[in-house]
């Protein structure tokens, strides 16, 4: 037969389950910030030698720099749209 305290553990385990299925999604959501964080700090590094090199030929080549700031863009654009497609996943799942 099934008491009061089987109910209130079966809750509790309950709890507990739905607590970790967050702190996994949260550790997912993570690494994604995480990932965008390296992709900025290279594109950081990546424009401070652009930089100087355009100092020392005081000859910029803007067309290049352009596409490549493009490309750089489009790819954190990519990062962090995943993030924003999970967080949508996990507003739905949740209703």
């Amino acid at each position: 037969m099934v008491d009061q305290s089987d109910i209130d553990d079966y809750r509790q385990q309950v709890a507990e389950d739905k607590i970790m299925a967050q702190v996994e999604k949260l550790a997912i959501l993570r690494k994604k910030v995480d990932v965008a964080l390296e992709v900025i700090a290279k594109f950081i590094t990546d424009y401070e030698f652009d930089r100087g090199t355009f100092v020392v030929t005081n000859q910029p080549d803007k067309v290049t720099v352009t596409e490549k700031s493009i490309e750089n863009l489009k790819e954190i654009k990519n990062i962090l749209t995943g993030a924003n497609d999970y967080l949508n996943y996990l507003s739905n799942s949740d209703s």
